[in-house]
């Protein structure tokens, strides 16, 4: 990906579940066992919408990966979605863990499989 660094993880995760907030505001809780150097992944993604009518909108993202010790490595994300086709939204996103680790995440949901699937990219 241009403009970016080297990939260092493939993404492919699976939606747990999915919620609809009292504004409207759509979430997916999201799993995965291994995403490369970080480990299994957990998190809840958020997309706020900008302008429904384009199925556009802000994206945040607050989770955990586990460090090799199993302890939790906090981090967060913000960016943007668009829905691509019926059913599938697109992400891109700045991603930061507390230990500064820095990835810039180019992710693909797809709902009727419950998929999120794509890349990582270094920041740093």
């Amino acid at each position: 990906m241009s403009g970016v660094g080297d990939k260092v993880a493939d993404v492919n995760g699976k939606i747990t579940t999915q919620t609809i907030d009292d504004d409207g505001t759509p979430s997916a809780n999201i799993e995965q066992e291994q995403c490369g150097p970080f480990g299994a992944v957990v998190s809840t993604a958020t997309f706020s919408p900008l302008n429904p009518a384009q199925q556009t909108g802000f994206y945040f993202e607050k989770g955990f990966t586990l460090a090799p010790d199993g302890s939790p490595v906090p981090f967060t994300g913000q960016g943007i979605w668009h829905e691509s086709a019926s059913g599938v939204w697109k992400v891109q996103e700045c991603v930061l863990n507390v230990e500064g680790v820095r990835v810039f995440a180019d992710l693909t949901f797809t709902f009727a499989n419950k998929s999120v699937t794509g890349a990582l990219y270094a920041l740093d």
